[in-house]
């Protein structure tokens, strides 16, 4: 009898384990399906405003001296090797190949999204088999863009807005390398690359330098310590002393304490009221990540969410400029913060529960994902299809100074990927001088 109970016992368990590969097998189809129609919605970008502006100075004044132009007069995030990629894909791409930035921007975000799972799984990622591994990291990039939705739009399908998609894969990536190889000369070079993009990423690693350090989640020496602030110290410097900045902002910019103050609560508000994914993201992907929870989690935890709250900082003298774009690195390291609190806290739900919620939540997870892709791809592509035949017109008359009149086009609030203001009926409207400028034409206007 013991013999055949313990035979039924051995049935059961490879039953078990089998209906526990199958899942993952189906999971892991449906992630990889979902991701491939995330990307195919690159297809439905397109150009605008800034982004011809930018290519046409590009083209006209050389992409150098163009990068100077900026630092000088604009921004300080000109010098950056970062916001130069963006700049260089708008120099490289013309209007019909938008959706090769925007493809380029979903990789940089993929790539966010693995270099997190790294980080908050550690070592329990040598334990994973390649199913998971890809499945996982898929998960995380899908998670991102739920949470970057409400700015997609100017984030990943717009050209000029790439720059942050692109700056935060640079900012996680030098934080993982931190982590993960704190003696590694590589370091000096990716925080030097992460801080040059803007003056968030800088004060936020700076951050993450001081309290990773004093709660023992980097092991590095006082050498290279002080040789990485160092670094981060002066690129955040040259960032924000940047002429650019202060021609930029004229007087708008305000000193006093009282301000600075409402300044915190107002930029606060706009980041939270944005950031509602990051919290079911981050319980979603905290409860999905099985691995046993130690001490160091809740240290994670604790750093990402304090280095999130510094990336306000620079902002308080012009809280107005801290824009929706600004708002990604804000999310993603509390998104990091939640996920690592859940993973922490987890054990006390009851084991019943965490079982069937490990199983069920990815599933309906990416059902809704699936409806939201089914989405984008249909209004994506009708809106495409009018843009599309708005500049084949423009094109057809770049150089002859003819004016022309468009009919405007609808652009529905829910879509991702074309979320922008339609040309104005005003000649002068900034926009419309844009396209006037790169194209070559006469006045142009809009029929509503």
């Amino acid at each position: 009898m013991r013999g055949c109970c313990c035979g039924c016992r051995i049935i059961d368990y490879i039953k078990m384990e089998a209906k526990k590969i199958n899942f993952e097998f189906l999971i892991f189809g449906l992630s990889v399906i979902a991701f491939l129609l995330f990307l195919a919605t690159s297809f439905n970008s397109f150009y605008w405003m800034d982004d011809f502006w930018k290519r046409y100075e590009l083209i006209q004044k050389g992409f150098f001296s163009f990068q100077r132009e900026i630092y000088l007069n604009w921004d300080g995030r000109a010098i950056s090797p970062i916001y130069s990629l963006r700049n260089l894909l708008l120099y490289l791409f013309d209007y019909p190949q938008a959706w090769v930035v925007t493809l380029i921007g979903m990789g940089f975000l993929t790539g966010t999204g693995y270099f997190m799972l790294r980080l908050i799984s550690a070592r329990s990622w040598e334990n994973w088999s390649t199913f998971q591994k890809i499945t996982l990291t898929i998960l995380f990039s899908q998670v991102l863009v739920m949470v970057f939705r409400p700015h997609l739009s100017r984030s990943l399908y717009w050209g000029t807005g790439t720059y942050y998609i692109i700056s935060l894969f640079f900012t996680m990536l030098a934080v993982y390398t931190m982590v993960s190889f704190p003696k590694s000369r590589w370091n000096f070079l990716l925080l030097g690359m992460a801080c040059t993009a803007g003056p968030n990423n800088g004060i936020m690693i700076l951050t993450f330098l001081i309290f990773a350090n004093f709660l023992g989640l980097i092991s590095m020496s006082r050498k290279y310590q002080f040789i990485n602030g160092a670094i981060g110290i002066v690129c955040l410097a040259l960032i924000v002393l940047a002429p650019g900045n202060f021609s930029r902002g004229g007087d708008s910019f305000v000193w006093n304490f009282p301000s600075m103050i409402h300044g915190i609560f107002y930029i606060l508000k706009e980041y939270s009221g944005m950031s509602l994914w990051v919290v079911i993201g981050g319980v979603f992907l905290g409860l999905i990540l099985d691995f046993e929870k130690n001490s160091k989690q809740m240290k994670v935890g604790v750093v990402f969410l304090i280095s999130a709250l510094s990336s306000i900082l620079p902002f308080l003298p012009l809280s107005s400029a801290a824009s929706k774009h600004t708002a990604v690195f804000f999310q993603v390291f509390m998104l990091v913060s939640i996920v690592s609190f859940v993973i922490y806290f987890k054990p006390f739900l009851f084991n019943s529960v965490y079982r069937f919620a490990i199983r069920l939540i990815p599933f309906l997870f990416l059902m809704y994902f699936f409806f939201q892709i089914s989405v984008q791809l249909k209004t994506g592509s009708k809106v495409k299809e009018e843009i599309d035949k708005r500049f084949i017109v423009l094109e057809k008359n770049r150089g002859s100074k003819v004016a022309l009149i468009f009919s405007s086009i609808n652009i529905p609030k829910e879509n991702w990927v074309s979320r922008f203001w339609d040309m104005n009926d005003d000649p002068n409207y900034s926009c419309n001088q844009y396209f006037q400028k790169y194209f070559d034409v006469g006045e142009i206007s809009v029929r509503h």
